[in-house]
């Protein structure tokens, strides 16, 4: 079963990524992936590099956006203390391609909200509904609205908010689990496990890069523990693309392997 990095940062994520498109590229081939998707924060400025990089390097390109989402309208007068939650969209299809160019423009033509180089182009949930066809999304990092109300100890808030993205969304909906070896991210994990068992399907994340591994063992484990299936899922633990390269593919499906069980056990035990 191929693997392949949904959750991706490059150096176009101004003042956070540092990995250039050709060196994300190269070593998605090598690892054997078949696709690469590209969710730099809030703007799709990659979205043709990545585009002509894959296809002459036969693979796949997935354009995304790791959107800024607010409650209530993107045209209110800005709340002072106002949140922008993090929020993975991906196109899947044509349809997909050209509502996600239109919920990235209209965020930078009408969204933008905060100053100076903390302003951020974002959109609100009526916008996200009224584009959703063709889109999945995904909860993000520890930034998302979902992982926040984990982190802020309100499990009912995560639930209501899920339920929001699985109605509009559907299959297409998948909630992110993400471990860089904190401890705010285990115990984000522990209620997304929760909340996968309840509701839906689990992706596993490693962030700004992902490592690639065959999965078929970790697959069987999620399946053994009772998370939902079909479970998409990536390796949850990186550093960078240089040393993908040259990590051991065996060395991270065991890993992965063990971290599924032990996350549902950790869930069932909360």
């Amino acid at each position: 079963m191929a693997f392949v990095p949904l959750h991706n940062h490059s150096d176009y994520s101004l003042l956070d990524g540092a990995s250039q498109l050709p060196q994300m590229v190269e070593p998605a081939v090598e690892l054997g992936m078949p696709a690469l998707a590209l969710t730099d924060h809030g703007v799709m400025y990659g979205a043709i590099e990545l585009l002509k990089l894959c296809t002459k390097a036969g693979i796949k390109p997935i354009i995304g956006n790791e959107m800024y989402v607010i409650n209530g309208s993107i045209d209110d007068p800005q709340q002072k203390k106002e949140r922008r939650y993090h929020l993975v969209v991906l196109a899947k299809n044509a349809v997909g391609y050209r509502n996600l160019v239109k919920l990235t423009s209209i965020s930078h033509l009408r969204g933008m909200r905060g100053r100076g180089i903390f302003a951020r182009a974002c959109i609100d949930k009526q916008l996200l509904s009224q584009y959703s066809e063709g889109l999945i999304v995904a909860t993000a990092c520890l930034g998302g609205e979902i992982p926040q109300a984990i982190l802020q100890g309100r499990p009912d808030a995560a639930r209501e908010v899920a339920s929001w993205y699985q109605r509009t969304f559907g299959d297409d909906f998948y909630l992110e689990i993400q471990d860089h070896g904190g401890i705010e991210d285990r115990i984000v994990n522990t209620g997304i496990a929760r909340l996968g068992a309840e509701l839906i399907t689990v992706h596993a994340s490693a962030g700004s890069v992902a490592l690639g591994a065959a999965q078929a063992a970790a697959l069987e484990s999620a399946a053994a523990v009772g998370l939902p299936a079909p479970t998409l899922l990536a390796v949850t633990v990186l550093t960078s693309w240089e040393q993908a390269r040259f990590a051991s593919e065996l060395a991270i499906e065991e890993s992965l392997s063990a971290y599924v069980p032990r996350l549902a056990q950790l869930a069932a035990a909360a």
